[in-house]
């Protein structure tokens, strides 16, 4: 009988920290550096391939915040806070980042 005495209670838990900070930090620097490259990419079909200057600047900041995404992701590994899905999730939207940047300078 214990056992139906247990199937009407719940039991809530509450966390203060559910994500790590570099974590969230990472994620934020790595959709912006994705953001980035989305709006180099349809600023240079706009002017037809003639931007030059503005387009280079938007990848090399989109380069710096996919490495600083990077880093900070593979730093969140060392903090106890978040599950490991949030902080793998951020490091692969960081790769995904670097991948696309140095496939748009390639070509």
């Amino acid at each position: 009988m214990k056992f139906l005495g247990r199937r009407g209670k719940k039991t809530y838990m509450f966390a203060d920290d559910i994500i790590a900070s570099d974590t969230i930090i990472s994620f934020a620097f790595g959709i912006v550096a994705l953001i980035l490259i989305v709006f180099s990419v349809i600023y240079s079909i706009v002017k037809k391939g003639l931007a030059g200057e503005a387009v280079g600047v938007l990848l090399a900041a989109s380069f710096i915040m996919s490495t600083t995404a990077l880093l900070f992701g593979i730093f969140s590994y060392r903090q106890p806070e978040g599950g490991n899905t949030s902080k793998r999730f951020s490091v692969i939207v960081s790769i995904v980042g670097l991948v696309l940047e140095i496939a748009i300078i390639a070509l």
